[in-house]
């Protein structure tokens, strides 16, 4: 075998090599960012959850806020221990209706959730809502949202309400049960 060929099959070697790292190494992100509990790529861009702080009267203050391409949708001052994920987006692919769930350490409530929906121009958010469960059943169909909570059990560590349901459609939250 000559020596140009050895180099080009060589070179061809490592450019295969190089291609696989770097497709690897962007599906890897590409797949960090739409599967991450802090960020989901959605039908309008990435909308994230990022922790945060400012100085309010020479207080520094903690928050989450949630953007969308960078931009500021929301700001979200909790209490300590209080986290914020995300619990499940609808469609699954380019999802437009995004489901948080807001978690607690306490024990009288393990945490409730709101919804962002970024099918229309600007983004919708829901207020909190729930009964302190942190599984609910949660239907997608028509572009609507059905979320069932479960009732709390007798001696449950944590405190859930009673059985309630909630439904999401066209930017409207209500509670049905």
């Amino acid at each position: 075998m000559s020596e140009l060929t050895r180099k080009n099959i060589r070179l061809k070697t490592y450019s295969l090599a190089f291609f696989l790292v770097l497709s690897s190494l962007t599906s890897n992100a590409f797949s960090q960012v739409k599967n991450s509990s802090q960020a989901v790529k959605t039908s309008k861009g990435i909308l994230k959850i990022e922790d945060d702080a400012k100085t309010i009267d020479n207080s520094r203050i903690a928050f989450k806020s949630l953007s969308l391409n960078k931009k500021l949708v929301f700001r979200y001052a909790g209490s300590e221990g209080e986290f914020v994920s995300i619990k499940k987006y609808f469609p699954q692919k380019n999802p437009n209706l995004i489901i948080f769930f807001v978690g607690a350490e306490a024990v009288a409530c393990i945490g409730q959730f709101f919804i962002v929906d970024v099918s229309g121009v600007k983004p919708l958010m829901t207020e909190k809502f729930g009964n302190c469960s942190n599984n609910p059943r949660i239907t997608y169909r028509s572009q609507a949202l059905t979320i069932t909570f479960s009732p709390g059990k007798a001696n449950d560590y944590y405190k859930a309400g009673n059985k309630e349901v909630w439904q999401y459609n066209n930017g409207k939250l209500k509670q049905i049960l």
